[in-house]
């Protein structure tokens, strides 16, 4: 009986090792050819990026450009860490975010998304005026009205002359944006 039982468990295991084998075999060519498709593309002289296309082309300092581009020529597009590439890019206070886009075989795109004026702002009587984004913050500053914006006078912020980057903190400018919108669209 326990030869048999003996028998029994070699036989199971030569028939186990036999359909493991194939299969042990099979994944161990899948994983090398892989590998090996990885370290060619990696090392492909045609994935390599050639050129930054940044849309709006004003959108960046010409320092910020040549930053970039040290940091993104001649490196394999398909290892780039666009999150990473998204994350370095200074932002003015013009540009709301920015998305960086892989365009096939050797163009890295930088799409930034500029705020949109909405509003004159004026803190004190006579004086600047800070031109406000839909957001609250101000992207420009004019010593006169801009006539393709409405004035909106606001003598409660702490500031009294608007400066490039600040972030309005009256409550009712969100309520006069949201009535600017209703009336445009009616």
């Amino acid at each position: 009986w326990f030869g048999n039982a003996i028998d029994a468990l070699i036989d199971g295991i030569s028939w186990l090792i036999w359909r493991l084998i194939p299969l042990a075999v099979i994944a161990a060519v899948l994983v090398y050819t892989g590998l090996v498709v990885k370290k060619g593309l990696s090392e492909d002289k045609w994935l390599r990026v050639q050129s930054i296309r940044i849309t709006p082309p004003d959108a960046l300092s010409p320092q910020s450009i040549r930053t970039l581009e040290d940091k993104i020529l001649g490196k394999n597009i398909l290892t780039l860490d666009l999150k990473k590439i998204a994350g370095t890019i200074e932002l003015g206070p013009g540009a709301q975010s920015v998305r960086v886009v892989r365009e096939m075989p050797a163009t890295v795109r930088i799409e930034i998304k500029k705020r949109k004026p909405i509003a004159n702002v004026q803190f004190r009587s006579g004086g600047a005026y800070g031109i406000a984004a839909e957001d609250g913050y101000i992207i420009e500053v004019r010593p006169e009205l801009d006539p393709a914006w409405i004035l909106m006078e606001d003598y409660t912020e702490p500031f009294k002359e608007p400066r490039v980057g600040l972030k309005l903190q009256n409550k009712g400018f969100a309520e006069a944006l949201r009535f600017l919108q209703f009336f445009k669209r009616h």
